[in-house]
């Protein structure tokens, strides 16, 4: 099945590709930072942040301490982390004394180099401990702005081309929380830029490609009218069955191991209390490395779901194509019914 989705997969693993019409907000929202931190009592304990451009910050923190949950923490640059360091007074900002977990935001104006800060220096026993992350929020880059569009524009092209459906857009832009999403109405994809740079951070290509290819599963069924559009699992199948057809299965190890490290006990309450259509990570985990073992069968069920919907050439294409994941005599035969 000849869809060039592997237009896709080159701008998420090519460098001299870059990352790439589509639509890319003006401004992109992401983690930066995350991890444990321990601080001994009357002790700072500081991390560099990773800016190399005045961003926005937002961190959040969580105190594991069951009591005397209390700690500071600052952003700070080279400079005043030296400063309170020396207990001297700096100019750092953030929150003294806060308690569980909390919040603070601010604008760090300078290129750095800057440091997120952790002090317990008011407490003479107790060590603390904590995790936090740090999301940056910048204006979007001219390079990264042009590729995703140029890249993602292509992709829903040959995509309409190939079934002869309207174009749909695929739009980069922060969302406050690591997910994407189809709708409904007009196929519209977006990327949250949460997710998205976490999993360039994480350097999770497999996942990232087989993200796009669920929500492109969602409009391309929605779009042609077909059952199951809106059932997660099956569009998880389709997805592996992209990763098939783009000679990129091997991208489905990564996105197993992401749905198993995303398994939490709080998912599992969450569910209990909401009408949330996703199966558990852990259990998209175990059909994914099931499909795996066997994919022919679904494979083969995909090619006959979605070929009698193809147009013509993109059928006359597949007759042509040398990967072992395509069906020549299908698209034959489904060529020699229409003449």
């Amino acid at each position: 099945m000849r869809l060039n989705l592997f237009i896709l997969i080159s701008l998420l693993i090519c460098p001299s590709l870059a990352f790439a019409e589509g639509k890319v907000a003006d401004y992109m929202r992401f983690k930066i930072d995350e991890g444990p931190i321990e601080v001994k009592a009357g002790n700072i304990a500081w991390r560099a942040l990773p800016l190399e451009e005045p961003a926005h910050l937002e961190v959040f923190v969580d105190v594991a301490n069951a009591t005397f949950d209390d700690l500071s923490v600052f952003v700070c640059n080279e400079r005043d982390l030296s400063l309170l360091r020396a207990n001297a007074r700096s100019s750092c900002w953030g929150v003294n004394r806060q308690k569980s977990s909390f919040s603070f935001s601010g604008k760090a104006a300078g290129n750095g180099p800057y440091y997120l800060v952790f002090s317990n220096t008011f407490s003479m026993i107790v060590k603390k401990k904590a995790s936090y992350a740090v999301f940056a929020t910048v204006p979007t880059p001219w390079n990264l702005a042009h590729n995703f569009e140029e890249g993602m524009s292509a992709l829903s092209s040959e995509i309409s081309k190939n079934f002869d459906l309207d174009e749909f857009d695929i739009v980069l832009e922060p969302c406050g929380t690591e997910n994407a999403f189809s709708i409904k109405s007009s196929g519209d994809i977006t990327v949250c830029s949460e997710l998205f740079f976490e999993l360039v951070r994480t350097e999770n290509t497999g996942t990232l490609a087989a993200v796009v290819f669920h929500e492109l599963g969602h409009s391309l069924l929605n779009k042609l009218g077909l059952p199951n559009w809106d059932n997660e699992e099956a569009v998880d199948e389709f997805a592996l069955y992209s990763l098939y057809q783009a000679n990129k299965q091997e991208f489905a190890i990564q996105w197993i191991e992401w749905n198993e490290a995303r398994f939490r006990q709080s998912e599992l309450t969450q569910r209990l209390h909401s009408d949330v259509r996703h199966p558990l990570s852990i259990q998209r985990a175990r059909n994914i490395r099931r499909l795996l073992k066997s994919p022919n069968e679904m494979i083969n069920r995909w090619n006959n779901l979605l070929y009698p919907h193809m147009t013509d050439s993109a059928l006359i294409a597949i007759t042509r194509d040398e990967n072992p994941n395509s069906d020549g005599q299908l698209a034959e035969a489904i060529l020699a019914r229409r003449e």
